[in-house]
């Protein structure tokens, strides 16, 4: 059957799954702050790797077989996509075995580290949440829009981010929100909102596809 530009609806599903990811991903810069505070900056990427592959196993997808051909770009992302960004992010506060890649690359660096720290339950659950749900639960999350909706309106989530950050500073941190922080947030909302709109510029759908 003939080619038609795809009809993809942003609709509850899509909203809600966005609203997961913001929720998850804005929240994991309180989640490192809180970590951090009696665990070396180190064993953040690799705590939160570790359980966020471990988070993932019980979904049934992310124990798929993968062909040895892919593993060296699954080492690769990991390293440069995961581990990297992990790493720095609780270093500046001071898709889906990927996940399990970022733990290795971690895994000289987190270990070592944790005779450098010191046990807190405020800590731990920080840093078990932030597995969980912001790197284990969020993937997934991202995986499944990404595939209803395409990679533009998938990065949707991110645009929010930093609203949900901004918040959550407010609320916990004592932080206060600028005039222009209020300014950038309603371009944001607007922003996300207009491409969350279909246009002329859709990827093309078989026919065959809306059968199913």
């Amino acid at each position: 059957m003939r080619d038609r530009p795809a009809t993809t609806r942003f609709g509850p599903t899509e909203w809600g799954l966005s609203t997961v990811l913001a929720l998850t991903w804005g929240s994991s810069f309180l989640l490192i702050a809180l970590a951090i505070e009696h665990l070396d900056p180190a064993v953040v990427p690799l705590g939160r790797s570790v359980i966020g592959a471990a988070a993932l196993w019980f979904f049934p997808g992310a124990r798929e077989p993968i062909p040895r051909a892919h593993w060296p770009r699954i080492a690769l992302l990991g390293l440069v996509w995961m581990a990297l960004p992990f790493w720095l992010f609780p270093l500046a506060e001071q898709l889906m075995r990927v996940q399990l890649a970022a733990a290795m690359w971690m895994l000289p660096l987190g270990a070592p580290a944790l005779a450098r720290s010191q046990f807190a339950w405020s800590s731990t659950i920080a840093l078990v949440v932030l597995g969980v749900m912001g790197t284990g639960v969020a993937f997934v999350a991202f995986g499944t829009l990404l595939e209803r909706t395409g990679i533009t309106r998938a990065m949707i989530p991110t645009y929010f981010t930093p609203i949900v950050g901004l918040v959550l500073g407010v609320a916990f941190n004592a932080e206060s929100i600028a005039t222009l922080s209020i300014v950038g947030m309603l371009i944001v909302i607007a922003s996300a909102w207009l491409t969350s709109k279909p246009d002329d510029r859709d990827v093309m759908l078989s026919d065959s596809r809306s059968r199913k």
